[in-house]
């Protein structure tokens, strides 16, 4: 593949090489493989946004139990997920121009269009993550000249900064009943919801794009092969998941207010400590797996792994349809929907989202709105 598709491809806009096709003549290489992978895993974040916003935003109720306790283990897990590609992303790029200075240009002209559409989204959509993206991007840049301890370093002030900054303020604007902010538009709300208390704030947030550009190094030098860190990574998800709970019930069982027990959640409102490590593991796990059943698995690619590509490919596009159609022809009509009702709805949309995005990756290089993300990166010549 060559240097442009490969930088292209990293923020999964660019056209990724399958293993049986070829790139400059040559056949598709473990970096392009690599980006495979990449690509499978956006499509997974896709799919666990995707449900976790019909859930929000369509379901009347949270019956039957298990099925609502199910649909919660993917809560913040899929926006982390998401974070965290975006930082490997940005990460690969630069390795792949082997330039800095044009790296962070691209990055930062993306940033820019991910910032107007973004803003231009949030009326429709407040749960937005796109003008969040912007700063996410804005820092990658940044940090592109940050050696791999720095990068470490960043991620856990971040996570500290929530704490002694954000936590305080987490509660102000927010209507946690019906998850309206109040004051939003206004300078101070905009900022504070932006740094400190928004859904996806860059206190503590931007630890995922760290901890994605940290992998990223990690796994271009040839570290973190094979299923042994997936499992470590797995062990880390789920050990704190576990340690959590038990924190939470010791808690309930001294008779200590709700604020102790949101404190000692993994819940990603507000985003605490134990939130952070499991989501990060989380994603961890499914970024590395992706990678590693590309690198190993060529059987199932055409069945498995090229689709979900594919998918991934037009994440851009999909997370506008997903709020433009997926909720809204639902919130056109009134209708409000059972659990059971919106995880049928989330399949379907799923299954069509695969598909059509299958059908549009034969005729086209890139979706639409990721034609347009490639464009104002290049900028305008």
């Amino acid at each position: 593949m060559n240097t442009k598709n490969e930088s292209e491809a990293a923020n999964g806009v660019g056209r990724v090489p399958m293993d049986d096709e070829r790139a400059n003549g040559r056949p598709a290489h473990a970096r392009s493989e690599r980006l495979v992978g990449l690509d499978a895993a956006r499509a997974l974040a896709v799919f666990g946004m995707v449900l976790v916003n019909f859930e929000v935003a369509l379901a009347a109720d949270a019956e039957p139990a298990w099925l609502a306790t199910a649909t919660g283990l993917v809560q913040g897990r899929a926006s982390a997920l998401f974070v965290v590609l975006a930082g490997f992303g940005i990460q690969l790029m630069a390795n792949a121009h082997g330039d800095l200075g044009r790296t962070r240009r691209v990055v930062l002209r993306r940033a820019v269009f991910l910032l107007v559409i973004g803003y231009a989204f949030l009326p429709l959509w407040p749960a937005d993550i796109l003008h969040y993206y912007a700063f996410y991007f804005a820092l990658g840049a940044w940090a592109l000249r940050w050696r791999a301890r720095g990068l470490l370093i960043g991620a856990g002030v971040a996570a500290l900064g929530f704490c002694v900054l954000g936590l305080p303020v987490y509660e102000r604007g927010w209507d946690f009943e019906s998850l309206e902010y109040a004051g939003l538009w206004t300078l101070e709300g905009a900022l504070t919801n932006l740094f400190l208390n928004g859904f996806h704030p860059l206190l503590p947030w931007s630890a995922f794009l760290l901890w994605g550009m940290w992998l990223a190094r990690r796994v271009a030098a040839g570290a973190l092969r094979g299923w042994r860190p997936i499992a470590l990574a797995v062990g880390v998800a789920v050990a704190v998941e576990l340690a959590s709970r038990a924190a939470v019930a010791a808690a309930g069982a001294t008779g200590a207010g709700p604020e102790l027990a949101d404190l000692l959640s993994t819940a990603s409102m507000p985003p605490m400590p134990w939130y952070l490590l499991a989501a990060g593991a989380t994603a961890t796990a499914v970024l590395l797996g992706c990678v590693h059943l590309v690198d190993r698995a060529h059987a199932v690619q055409r069945v498995v792994v090229r689709p979900l590509a594919h998918t991934g490919q037009l994440a851009l596009t999909l997370y506008a349809l997903h709020v433009l159609v997926g909720i809204g022809a639902f919130h056109e009509t009134g209708a409000d929907l059972t659990l059971v009702e919106v995880v049928v709805w989330w399949v379907v949309f799923c299954f069509m989202a695969v598909l059509g995005a299958t059908a549009w990756r034969r005729r086209s290089s890139t979706g639409p709105l990721e034609w347009i993300l490639r464009r104002a990166g290049r900028g305008v010549h």
